[in-house]
């Protein structure tokens, strides 16, 4: 199964990036956090599998 990151401002996806395991994914989530918050105003991240289930949901604080 892949698990793909998104990154969101609001409602719209600014960027995605896809896994195979899910640790790795929010791994790379967790890591990149304030990263893209600088860089592209993100305010949420999310990690959906290939079936579109949620498995990770973070709102970022500013």
């Amino acid at each position: 199964m892949a698990y793909t990151v998104i990154w969101l401002r609001g409602p719209l996806p600014l960027g995605t990036k896809t896994f195979d395991i899910l640790e790795d994914a929010a791994a790379y989530a967790e890591e990149n956090l304030a990263d893209v918050q600088t860089q592209f105003n993100a305010t949420a991240v999310k990690i959906v599998d290939d079936e579109g289930t949620p498995h990770y949901l973070k709102a970022i604080s500013r």
